[in-house]
């Protein structure tokens, strides 16, 4: 048995290396909604388990890697991450707008990092739930399947967000050393 924390970057771990392995092939085996959720959960995950880590009996909802950034900013997780903190913290906050692009693909945030109700979510883009663009015609659905987002182009061409990813895996093996083990 694991800690919340630990079971979350576990589980942190779990979503990445999917998202990594649908986007190896030649000929991707998932759509990129599909890659790009992956990496929305893996984020979310791993920040939870560095929230829960702080604070194990707080209560945290889709939106919370702002939180998370702001108590990533230690020097055990700068070592765990092979950086110095001054680095570590460069890099923290060149990957926070990125980190909160990626968090808005949930359905539960909004694109400035908020948490949305469920009518708003019902507005919004998402990767995961179809969504209105038009609360006056019911036949204004959107799949994301048959949506792009333009995330997904950076993620793979934008090297700001190429730099973003790698330090989410840098964090995800940090997470295997700071948090405590069972």
């Amino acid at each position: 048995m694991a800690s919340k924390a630990r079971a979350d970057a576990e589980q942190a771990r779990a979503d990445y290396g999917a998202y990594v392995a649908s986007g190896e092939a030649a000929e991707p085996a998932l759509g990129e909604h599909h890659r790009l959720q992956l990496l929305q959960m893996a984020l979310e995950k791993l920040a939870k388990a560095f929230l829960y880590h702080g604070e194990p009996s707080g209560r945290y909802s889709h939106h919370v890697a702002l939180s998370a950034i702001n108590r990533l900013r230690s020097h055990t997780i700068a070592e765990a991450a092979g950086m110095t903190f001054v680095t570590f913290s460069r890099m923290l906050d060149a990957a926070k707008p990125i980190f909160l692009q990626i968090e808005a693909a949930s359905p539960s945030v909004g694109s400035d990092g908020r948490g949305l109700t469920r009518e708003e979510s019902e507005r919004t883009s998402n990767v995961e739930y179809p969504w209105q663009s038009d609360v006056t015609d019911p036949s204004s659905w959107i799949a994301p399947a048959s949506r792009p987002f333009s995330i997904v182009h950076d993620l793979r061409y934008d090297p700001r967000s190429v730099r973003a990813v790698h330090l989410l895996d840098r964090l995800i093996d940090a997470a295997a050393t700071v948090l405590p083990k069972p």
